[in-house]
């Protein structure tokens, strides 16, 4: 049996609407990834989840795990409380296996909280507001504190509660 012209039409429809129920299944899965992909990752390793609660859930926004590197972001950062946020989470860090091998960077936005080179950073470079949000950063190894690394860098030696660095 030859199908008649009204088959192959219907045929048609119907794959074009296949078609486009697919691009929009494909366009949500895609949206769901991208979104858990920018969500806060604190609670991905031991280490992580105990700085989360050291500093609050809603504050860290990233860890770069292979970077040993915390990413905390808070509109009312001062000096004073970074200082007493690096130290809880120096309390954190004893008898891990980062030992003595990490670093947290401080931002004012947590959209902001990422490495300077990274892609999604790129667009804040234009006038200077990634730099402008990058309030402090600090080092365990060096035990060097320093306020406003990019802009105007102020550098102060702290050491932990046991003593280190």
């Amino acid at each position: 049996m030859v199908p008649s012209v009204v088959d192959i039409e219907s045929d048609s429809k119907i794959m074009n609407r296949s078609k486009l129920y697919l691009q929009r299944l494909l366009f949500k899965v895609l949206t769901i990834v991208i979104i858990a992909g920018a969500m806060p990752v604190w609670a991905s390793s031991p280490v992580a989840e105990c700085v989360a609660q050291a500093v609050g859930k809603d504050r860290l926004v990233r860890v770069h795990e292979q970077g040993k590197r915390f990413f905390i972001a808070d509109q009312r950062l001062a000096k004073g409380s970074i200082i007493r946020l690096v130290e809880r989470i120096g309390t954190c860090m004893r008898d891990t296996p980062w030992g003595s091998d990490w670093s947290v960077s401080f931002f004012r936005q947590s959209d902001m909280a990422g490495y300077k080179d990274d892609a999604a950073m790129q667009k804040y470079h234009k006038d200077n507001q990634w730099a402008k949000a990058y309030l402090a950063e600090f080092n365990y190894q060096s035990g060097q504190l320093v306020f406003d690394p990019i802009l105007k860098p102020s550098t102060m030696s702290l050491r932990m509660s046991d003593g280190s660095p």
